[in-house]
Parts: structure tokens; C-alpha cells; sequence
């Protein structure tokens, strides 16, 4: 047992970490946010009904004054009268002062925010349109209110972030997948120098079995990413740069496979992969980590964009994220040694026949 343990520890400790971001990642909850209000649009100078609709909220468990203020600009202004419905559901009175009329008001929205001691300060941006209004406005003076106190919520579970919503849950297979195919590659590029350098055929299986499972991993990557994008972006591939250059990277890997399969001698098949791979694992960088940043991109990290890490990888997340990060990459090296070990013995097999 201690011999399979020490022989294997890699594998298993992979398939452990995979198997529980599997499950701790897929099972967990998100924290608790804003779904949405209804209505959503309302005018300066009257008294506005809201419904607000929570998502994993538990409103009835609050054992401190629940507070809604909805916000524009610089302007906070608190709800008259605030109803528990139910633990998803709120009902709110709020008026919206005259004053806010004074402001130019086209095309302007309110960001919702919902505090108490239990789900913690939530929040919905560009939650109500508001717009001028022609009726004689209602006799109530704009009450004085400062920014309210965040709160931390006592619920669990990984970061609520609009847009995002469930998808979050893809960082811990999309993002790593990607790593992996960094790692599996370098590794590619790396055996191939050393196959030029040293003239070993166990460099070019090398670097051929790890080319091959970066391909499997870059698309798997594309994919996932292509799912994200259609629910954050509104389409699976938009005009993007870190896109394109993704897709790019994987054609000229594409090439690399045909050019190995069109060359029938062997040193000349592994000399030419060898040059080819090299180059192109240089090209490769260039379109993944530094055409996006020199350019507008929505992808985060580019582009002037944050990454998750500034923004929505917290505590919860990294839980998972770094083991996540460690067991895709496992699971790719696994893949590039059983590729390895099938090209050997299928050298093995050829030799013995001749």
C-alpha cells in the first residue's frame, strides 16, 4: 500500500482536488444578492411601491432593522417603509424627492441597496430608471441620509457579482484549464529545444505527447469560454482580442499536428517539429499574454480591465481556485505521461518487428 501511495501520489492528490472542486465548487451556494425590482422605472417627486427579489436571501432570519436606500450619484435616499415578505421577497415605500429633478436626468438609473445584520449590505446597480416628472410634485422635503454602513453577511458562499451570477462557478475550469495548457506547452517548447540540442527521440515524444494535450486543453478552454461569454458578454464569441488571439494560437497548434502527420521520415519529422514548435510556442505568447494587453478588451486582466483577483476572488473563492489550478494541471501532465508511455511502446513494438 505505502509502495502504490508513494509511487502514485501525484494522481491520487489530483483526483482528490479535482474531485472536490468538482463538488464543493458545483454544490456551494452563491452569497446572497439582488435578482431584481420591480418596476424598474419611477419618477422624481412621487411615492414609489418596489418589489425587491433577492437571490439565496433569508430576509426573515434578520434580527436587526432591515434598510433599503437607493442611490444616484451622490444622492442616498432611505425607504420610507420597509415589509418582509418572505425571505426572498421585500416591499418598499420610498419617495423620491423633487429635488433629484435638479439633476439631468436623462438616461440616468439608481443603484438599490438592501442592509441587515444577517445577509449583510447587498446591492443592484442601475436597479430603477428614474425620470422628470410632469405632474405637481408631492409636499415632502428630501430627508438628510449618509452613505449606509456595509455589513458582513453571516451566509456563506461564493461572491454574488452581477452579470457574472452563476457562471462565477466556470473560474474553477475555464481559468485553470488555461494553466494548464501554459504548463503542458512550455513543457512542449522546452523538449524541443533539448531535442536540438541533443538529438534524443525521447525529446520529440516529449514534446509531441505534451503539444497534443495542450491542443485538448486549449479547446476545452475555448469552450468553456465560449459558455461564459454567451452569459456575461451576450454572445459566445464577440470581436475580442484575447479571443481572436486565443483561437489563433490554437490553429497554429492545429498546424503543428497536420505538419507532424505530413512528414513520414522520422529525424526529418522531428527536426521540422522541433524548429516549428519553438516558433510557435513564441507566437503563441505573443497572442495570449501580449497583443490583448496593447489593445481594448473585455476580457478580464486586459485591456484596462481588472482580473477576478482585484475584484471577485475572495476567501470563498480561493478555496477552490488554487486547488482547482493544481489538479487540472495534474490531470494535464497525467495525460502527457500516458501519451508518452503508449509512443514508446508503440517504438518499442515497430522496432521489435523490424
Amino acid at each position: 500500500m505505502n509502495k502504490i501511495f508513494t509511487q502514485y501520489w501525484w494522481k491520487l492528490t489530483g483526483i482528490v482536488l479535482l474531485f472536490c472542486v468538482f463538488v464543493g465548487g458545483l454544490i456551494l451556494p452563491l452569497s446572497p444578492g439582488i435578482l431584481n425590482v420591480e418596476p424598474d422605472t419611477a419618477q422624481v417627486g412621487e411615492q414609489v411601491s418596489l418589489t425587491i427579489v433577492g437571490y439565496n436571501t433569508e430576509f426573515l432570519k434578520s434580527k436587526s432593522e432591515l434598510n433599503v436606500w437607493l442611490k444616484l450619484k451622490d444622492h442616498y435616499i432611505v425607504a420610507d417603509f420597509v415589509k418582509v415578505i418572505d425571505d426572498q421577497h421585500l416591499e418598499v415605500m420610498v419617495t423620491l424627492p423633487y429635488t433629484l429633478g435638479k439633476e439631468d436626468l436623462s438616461n440616468q438609473t439608481m443603484d438599490m441597496i438592501v442592509s441587515d445584520n444577517h445577509n449583510g449590505t447587498i446591492s443592484q446597480r442601475n436597479a430603477l430608471v428614474v425620470g422628470a416628472s410632469n405632474r405637481e410634485p408631492l409636499d415632502v422635503k428630501e430627508k438628510a441620509c449618509a452613505a449606509p454602513v456595509l455589513q458582513k453577511s453571516k451566509l456563506f458562499g461564493f461572491p454574488n457579482r452581477e452579470i457574472l451570477n452563476e457562471s462565477i462557478r466556470n473560474l474553477f475550469f475555464h481559468v485553470p484549464m488555461w494553466f494548464c495548457m501554459v504548463s503542458i506547452l512550455m513543457f512542449s517548447f522546452v523538449s524541443a529545444i533539448f531535442y536540438l540540442v541533443r538529438g534524443d527521440k525521447k525529446y520529440d515524444i516529449y514534446s509531441s505527447s505534451a503539444a497534443q494535450a495542450g491542443l485538448l486543453f486549449g479547446s476545452l478552454g475555448i469552450c468553456t469560454g465560449m459558455l461564459w461569454a454567451n452569459y456575461t458578454w451576450g454572445e459566445p464569441w464577440p470581436n475580442d482580442p484575447k479571443l481572436n488571439g486565443a483561437a489563433i494560437a490554437m490553429m497554429i497548434y492545429i498546424a503543428y499536428a497536420i505538419l507532424r502527420g505530413s512528414v513520414n521520415d522520422p529525424i526529418r519529422k522531428a527536426k521540422i517539429s522541433a524548429v516549428y514548435n519553438i516558433f510557435a510556442y513564441v507566437i503563441y505568447i505573443a497572442f495570449i499574454f501580449v497583443y490583448p494587453r496593447l489593445t481594448d478588451s473585455l476580457h478580464p486582466g486586459n485591456g484596462g480591465n481588472p482580473a477576478f483577483s482585484n475584484y471577485d476572488l475572495d476567501s470563498s473563492m480561493r478555496v477552490f481556485f488554487y486547488p482547482a489550478v493544481i489538479a487540472w494541471t495534474i490531470l494535464g501532465f497525467w495525460l502527457v505521461s500516458l501519451k508518452i508511455r503508449y509512443k514508446f511502446a508503440l517504438q518499442n513494438f515497430e522496432e521489435s518487428e523490424n
